[in-house]
């Protein structure tokens, strides 16, 4: 009787951590396909020595960040060399328009 509750328990336990876990690989594989978007449709737009630092609101980099529901997550996917390629300041005031036009 013991052993079964204890076995009923492991077995619970096991459940958890696998949906848990799961959900964690879910989101980060999609924290990273936000990330590639981001890094395709707002290149103009955060890129050092690239285009300008005013986003259309209408434009695909603007909607992008909009729905990006995982921004933190995003964010520690940057690589170094995205890192390189990046203009910190901009990225910052293309997040700040995401949530003025959120509003």
């Amino acid at each position: 009787m013991a052993s079964s509750k204890v076995m009923w328990v492991f077995c619970l336990l096991a459940l958890l951590a696998f949906t848990s876990c799961s959900y964690h690989v879910r989101a980060e594989d999609h924290a990273t396909k936000e990330k590639n978007e981001v890094m395709e449709y707002c290149k103009r737009y955060i890129f050092k020595n690239y285009g300008d630092q005013f986003p259309d609101p209408h434009r695909k980099c603007c909607q992008t960040v909009r729905e990006s529901r995982h921004i933190h997550a995003m964010c520690q996917k940057f690589t170094h060399a995205d890192l390189h390629k990046i203009s910190l300041a901009k990225w910052a005031h293309v997040t700040y328009w995401f949530h003025r036009s959120r509003l």
